[in-house]
């Protein structure tokens, strides 16, 4: 599908905020970001949508502002699936070829990927996207492309991508409250993966971690395929919540000391100085700036355990070459790289969100889903969405009045 001149619109429903990036499609194939925008909600606990009408109206309120600002009214966008709300099976599916044509068509990768889609009858999941591993011809061997292939049968091994209906009906009651229609739902840890790791990383084993507010969503890629995914009920804002509960202080106090003393192994402090706090009486209370990393710490740890042990239960942590950190959740913190790589024994990388050439950490999974969009050629997450651009465009009031006094000043 040539993709040239079009738009790509994606909604990122986080934890703790949301963010919506328009771009377009250059003649060079490449993404040109349009608009980007972001706006906190409030924690969802555990990543779960217990008030879909608020979100709603942050969306709403999002896309009529973009529409003021940009002259760009948008009518669909591609939505993020988180970890928790999958499930992933493979399968195998084969067709004969028309022997009018002796090769495989587009149509016939085409029917390939509807006969998987038709055949998943689970109850409570519905299929959102399909990941290919291998093609087969007619005498079992591997296809590098399966394009115009010579052979009377073509066998497809693939990865099911099965999202759980009660999350998508919530997403889908939000949307449609904000007049959006649905392109598709892209797992974000795979669009993330395809973004920040590499083919080398893929090929030999890679964890991929991405902390947000209040879950992390882990992922191991090996041999060039999603081989686990889980989600854990923990992020940034447990750290922010320790802090306030073990210093007795207000979550707003909390977040600062998370911030200024941002430390996340306790013998890397260099001044162990007084730190003045106010508690939840309204008293000034005095504690150390070891006793906020130590919380810190202990949070960071307790999480890198968990990853630790579940990667242990299923045996595949021989399969993990490295690990490689993304979302702000515990990014943020020093000495982070130090930490996960005692925990987990492996060799660790902070992803570099500017190397992508993403404005802020928060833009990355809205971004990744564009590129996944853009490049992926498969029949499902493959359309473009669809906009609607006007000619006028509100100006924003400050540029009126500069605009205004220019032109008094050049034509009197």
């Amino acid at each position: 599908m040539d993709k040239i001149g079009g738009t790509i619109v994606t909604v990122d429903i986080g934890t703790s905020s949301i963010t919506i990036i328009i771009s377009k499609v250059n003649k060079f194939n490449k993404i040109e970001v349009v608009h980007v925008d972001n706006k906190s909600i409030e924690q969802l606990k555990n990543g779960e949508i217990e008030e879909p009408y608020k979100i709603a109206d942050v969306i709403k309120n999002m896309f009529k502002e973009i529409e003021e600002k940009t002259g760009i009214t948008v009518k669909s966008a591609y939505l993020n699936l988180p970890n928790q709300h999958v499930v992933i099976e493979e399968t195998t599916a084969q067709i004969g070829i028309d022997t009018k044509f002796k090769t495989v068509q587009e149509y016939d990768i085409d029917k390939l990927f509807n006969n998987i889609k038709n055949a998943q009858t689970h109850n409570h999941l519905k299929v959102v996207d399909i990941f290919p591993l291998e093609y087969y011809d007619d005498k079992d061997e591997i296809l590098q492309s399966p394009f115009h292939a010579n052979t009377t049968k073509l066998t497809l091994k693939a990865q099911v991508v099965l999202a759980k209906t009660p999350y998508l009906e919530k997403v889908e009651a939000i949307m449609q409250y904000s007049k959006i229609k649905i392109d598709g739902f892209i797992l974000q840890s795979y669009s993330n993966a395809k973004l920040v790791l590499n083919p080398t990383q893929m090929e030999q084993g890679t964890l991929l971690i991405d902390v947000g507010g209040s879950t992390t969503d882990i992922s191991v890629y090996y041999k060039n395929r999603l081989i686990y995914i889980d989600s854990l009920d923990v992020g940034g804002y447990n750290v922010t919540s320790d802090l306030s509960i073990v210093l007795d202080t207000s979550i707003e106090e909390a977040e600062k000391l998370k911030k200024q003393y941002a430390l996340c192994m306790r013998q890397y402090i260099e001044n162990n100085i007084d730190v003045n706090i106010i508690d939840s009486t309204k008293q000034m209370q005095t504690i150390k700036t070891s006793n906020v990393v130590e919380i810190i710490q202990a949070r960071c740890e307790e999480t890198l355990e968990i990853i630790n042990e579940r990667l242990e239960q299923i045996d595949i942590k021989d399969y993990i070459n490295e690990v490689v950190l993304i979302g702000q959740g515990f990014n943020s913190l020093n000495k982070i790289e130090n930490l996960v790589k005692y925990k987990l024994d492996k060799k660790v990388l902070i992803f570099d969100f500017k190397q992508a050439n993403i404005i802020k950490p928060v833009h990355t999974t809205a971004y990744s889903m564009q590129e996944y969009v853009l490049y992926n050629n498969k029949n499902i997450n493959n359309q473009l969405s669809v906009v609607e651009e006007s000619q006028e465009v509100r100006k924003p009031e400050v540029f009126s009045k500069i605009f205004e006094r220019l032109k008094d000043f050049l034509y009197t």
